[in-house]
């Protein structure tokens, strides 16, 4: 007797990878065009499908999951970030929702320090140079930036991805600033060994005051404040 396998709608056109093990897992609908439907759209896709493959931009508001086919009974959204789809709609339906927490931490601690970097050593305008032919020689005042050595280097907030740029940050030898907090009953910890490096606590307010460089959305707890 053959087992029909589930069958999942792909609101997007999904890496090469994941439309292969979708595929290969599930009666997959796919979406090789890569259109984004709108409510209505996505509604009517999904009939007779039992779950949603989603993502960032889709049209999953309570509006659209209240129309949703009844076969449906999981949203999985290609994303860390949910608020596309409304949570409390689908919890009323009974449907599962579900997310990927955790794949974009080092892509976004990694991104941190582009920007950081790019910023002190002004790459922009230097490929802006390049790339319009206005690059003429060497000067000895051109585009200098500044060291990042040695830079206070201010964290707001301290989830997976504070502490990821923690790491990151302790190669190019900042020095951070972080508060200890106690975050309705959640404690983290600063990155390893991040009392030995001269990082010191200060004051919410006067994080930004003193630091050199800042992210926010990420804080510290250490290890003698536990």
């Amino acid at each position: 007797m053959t087992t029909q396998k589930p069958r999942v709608l792909a609101t997007r056109h999904f890496p090469p990878a994941v439309e292969t093990r979708l595929a290969a897992g599930f009666d997959a609908v796919l979406n090789p065009e890569d259109r984004l439907y709108d409510g209505p759209g996505l509604v009517a896709a999904s009939a007779g499908c039992d779950g949603i493959m989603c993502a960032a931009g889709d049209a999953l508001n309570a509006a659209t999951i209240a129309a949703l086919p009844a076969s449906v009974r999981i949203i999985a959204t290609f994303s860390v970030g949910y608020e596309h789809v409304d949570v409390a709609a689908a919890a009323k339906r009974g449907i599962a929702v579900s997310n990927t927490p955790d794949v974009l931490t080092d892509a976004t601690a990694d991104i941190t320090m582009l920007c950081l970097l790019g910023a002190a050593r002004r790459a922009h305008e230097g490929t802006t140079m390049l790339r319009t032919h206005n690059w003429v020689g060497w000067t000895p005042t051109q585009l200098t930036g500044v060291h990042v050595t040695g830079k206070r280097l201010g964290i707001l907030g301290m989830g997976r991805i504070g502490q990821a740029v923690a790491e990151r940050a302790r190669a190019f030898a900042f020095l951070g600033h972080w508060k200890p907090i106690d975050h309705g009953g959640l404690r983290v910890r600063c990155p390893r060994n991040a009392h030995e490096d001269g990082r010191k606590g200060v004051g919410g307010g006067q994080r930004r005051e003193q630091a050199d460089h800042h992210r926010q959305r990420m804080r510290w707890v250490h290890p003698e404040d536990e």
